[in-house]
């Protein structure tokens, strides 16, 4: 599964505002991107994922990769 950066397709208003988050409810992935008002959201059932792969380097934005 790959989500497309959306760093040009989602600002924050205010410097330092959340605009997306990552959590881990009862049994699945969730993650949530903020839009103003608006709140889209992805959840992934635990059964479905294969593989979790962090990376977060100091100079760069960081990546999750879910293998399904």
């Amino acid at each position: 599964m790959h989500i497309r950066d959306f760093r040009s397709m989602y600002k924050s208003r205010y410097e330092g505002d959340l605009v997306a988050k990552c959590y881990f409810p009862k049994h699945k992935l969730v993650w949530e991107v903020l839009d103003g008002c608006l709140k889209n959201k992805i959840e992934i059932p635990w059964s479905d994922i294969m593989a979790l792969k962090a990376n977060y380097p100091v100079d760069a934005p960081g990546t999750l990769e879910v293998v399904k």
